[in-house]
């Protein structure tokens, strides 16, 4: 029996990061952390494959909880505000785009709920 030879793309970081909609700083963090880790040169640079695609498409869908930092920034002289990082691919899925940014937060008393912000009502003037 002979071998079979695969042919391997290689796809450039931006390439990829750019598929998955984030960062090159983003996608090293991503192969640092062991998420996403990429295939290494002889030289010890990074080396992304169509390989990576199949992983970045279950991380991109990945709808599972998981922790982030809250950041507090300061407004004005004593507002003090909390600041959440949400997956881009989170906010696409509930129609939220940089087209059409409007959210409406919400808070039950236990949790805090995004979704799109619908019009309060048609506007007939027309």
């Amino acid at each position: 029996m002979g071998e079979k030879n695969f042919k391997v793309s290689r796809i450039s970081a931006k390439e990829l990061a750019d598929f998955m909609g984030i960062s090159t700083r983003t996608l090293t963090r991503l192969d640092e952390s062991g998420v996403l880790p990429a295939y290494r040169s002889a030289g010890g640079n990074r080396i992304y494959t169509t390989d990576h695609l199949k992983k970045a498409l279950e991380i991109m869908t990945d709808s599972r909880a998981r922790k982030v930092d809250v950041a507090f920034l300061k407004k004005g002289t004593a507002l003090l505000r909390g600041r959440v990082e949400v997956p881009r691919r989170w906010l696409e899925k509930i129609g939220i785009t940089k087209d059409s940014p409007t959210a409406k937060v919400s808070f039950d008393g236990e949790r805090i709920i995004i979704t799109r912000d619908e019009p309060l009502y048609e506007d007939d003037s027309e």
